[in-house]
């Protein structure tokens, strides 16, 4: 998937830096709430264990 990324062209909509580490014994909703495009700019779409949710980049 292809989308306008501002007034730079186009990306792939990834966004920049790495998924936080879950501590061990994490349990999240088991839903795909996101794709990295549709997250906040600072944040991914990341695993809460079972599904996907927007987490802060690190």
């Amino acid at each position: 998937v292809w989308v306008r990324e501002g007034l730079f062209g186009f990306s792939d909509g990834s966004r920049p830096g790495t998924c936080p580490k879950l501590p061990p014994g994490t349990v999240g909703y088991c839903a795909d709430l996101c794709r990295d495009w549709s997250c906040p700019r600072g944040q991914k779409c990341c695993s809460n264990s079972c599904g996907c949710t927007c987490q802060t980049a690190v």
